[in-house]
């Protein structure tokens, strides 16, 4: 009985100073959550930070960062806008070379990648279908 009796009151010291610690981690950070729209959808970036004094903790900036990558990649990948990129490239019907950006070229060589390991079940050519079915 005397050992149960040490052993509940180890543990509930332990478990007690277990939680106090981590009540302090939790205190000492600094939590930043950036949200909007783009590409007919929400985002929402979090960032934990442990000091808010640290250099680069401009939330401003930090959104307005977080708005031009999105707004670059909606220029460059988006089939919606017909000047972005993929649209000429979906457009374009010769049969030589059609240049692309470098960051265009990773994305099709990833989604190809993909299609390939998953035996087709992820096909970059399904555009045609999801305009038909009006999804597009």
């Amino acid at each position: 009985m005397r050992i149960k009796t040490t052993f509940l009151a180890t543990f509930s010291t332990l478990l007690f100073v277990f939680f106090i610690q981590c009540s302090n981690q939790q205190s000492s950070s600094y939590l930043l959550v950036f949200s909007g729209s783009t590409m007919g959808t929400y985002y929402s970036v979090k960032i934990v930070k442990a000091d808010l004094n640290q250099t680069g903790t401009n939330p401003e900036i930090i959104q307005q960062g977080i708005e031009d990558v999105l707004r670059a990649v909606n220029l460059q990948m988006s089939t919606y806008i017909d000047s972005s990129e993929i649209s000429r490239f979906n457009r374009y019907r010769k049969s030589d070379w059609f240049a692309v950006s470098a960051d265009l070229a990773t994305v099709i060589d990833r989604a190809l990648q993909i299609s390939r390991e998953s035996n087709g079940a992820f096909d970059i050519t399904v555009g045609p279908l999801v305009n038909l079915w009006g999804f597009g």
